[in-house]
C-alpha cells in the first residue's frame, strides 16, 4: 500500500513539474510586415548559447519557439554563422530582457541598408505587458498619424509607438478613421475611413508603413494569440 501511495505521489509531483516547466517556457515568434519581392523567409538569431532559426511569415506570426532564460542579445544574420567565425559587421543586434517571457520580433523593410534590408523591433508580448483587448500601434513613416477607433483616439508622430486599450468596449463593429500629415506639411489628409471588428479577448499589432510605390502610408495588422510553443529552438554549439 505504501508503495502505491509513493508511486502516486511521485506521479503527481512529476506532473506538476511538467506543468510548471510548460508554463514558464519563454517563447519567440516573428512576422515580416509587407516584405518586398525576394525578401528572406527566415533568418538566424545567434546568442551566447547557440542559434535560433526564425521563420518570417507575411500574414501571421510564426509558430513560437522556445528561447533560453535570462538576458539575451540576439545577432540577426541571413545565413548560419559557422562556429568560431565572426558575426558579419552591421548585423542587427536585439536585446531581450530576462523579464520578457514572450517575445515577438517585428520585421519591416529598411531599404537604406543593402546588407540587411530590414529593421527588427522586439516587442514584449508577455501576458502582464500586452493584455487582451490592447492594440500596439507602430508608426514607421515620416508622417504624423491621427486616428480614432470607436471612442479611442490617438496621435503618433513619425516613428512613434502607442498602445490602445479596447478591452472595455463590447465586441462588435466600430467606426475607424485614420488621417496623416506628410512630413514638412501642416494639412491633414484622409488615410482610412471604415469599420473594424473589436474583439476584447484578442491582442493586435498594427503597423503604419511607408508605401514604396506611392506617398500614402499603408496600414497593416496581425492578431496575437496566446503563445503555445510547438517546437524547440534549433541550437548549435555556443559560439
Amino acid at each position: 500500500m505504501k508503495s502505491k501511495k509513493l508511486h502516486l505521489l511521485l506521479l503527481t509531483l512529476f506532473g506538476s513539474a511538467c506543468l510548471l516547466a510548460t508554463a514558464s517556457a519563454r517563447t519567440l515568434s516573428a512576422v515580416y510586415f509587407r516584405p518586398p519581392a525576394g525578401a528572406p523567409e527566415k533568418v538566424q538569431a545567434t546568442h551566447s548559447k547557440g542559434t535560433i532559426e526564425v521563420l518570417l511569415p507575411r500574414m501571421n506570426l510564426s509558430i513560437p519557439v522556445k528561447i533560453p532564460a535570462g538576458d539575451l542579445v540576439l545577432r540577426i544574420t541571413l545565413e548560419p554563422v559557422p562556429t568560431g567565425a565572426e558575426i558579419p559587421a552591421g548585423a542587427p543586434t536585439i536585446t531581450i530582457p530576462a523579464a520578457w517571457t514572450d517575445v515577438i520580433l517585428l520585421f519591416s523593410v529598411n531599404p537604406k541598408d543593402p546588407a540587411f534590408p530590414f529593421s527588427v523591433t522586439p516587442l514584449n508580448a508577455s501576458a502582464a505587458s500586452f493584455k487582451p483587448g490592447e492594440i500596439i500601434v507602430f508608426n514607421r513613416t515620416d508622417a504624423t498619424i491621427g486616428a480614432k477607433l470607436g471612442d479611442e483616439g490617438f496621435k503618433l508622430t513619425a516613428g512613434a509607438t502607442t498602445k490602445v486599450n479596447l478591452s472595455k468596449a463590447p465586441e462588435g463593429d466600430y467606426p475607424m478613421h485614420f488621417g496623416y500629415i506628410p512630413a514638412g506639411e501642416t494639412e491633414a489628409r484622409p488615410l482610412a475611413n471604415s469599420t473594424y471588428r473589436n474583439q476584447p479577448t484578442l491582442r493586435q499589432i498594427l503597423f503604419i508603413l511607408p508605401e514604396p510605390t506611392r506617398q500614402v502610408p499603408r496600414i497593416w495588422s496581425v492578431a496575437v494569440h496566446p503563445p503555445q510553443p510547438e517546437e524547440p529552438a534549433s541550437a548549435v554549439a555556443p559560439r
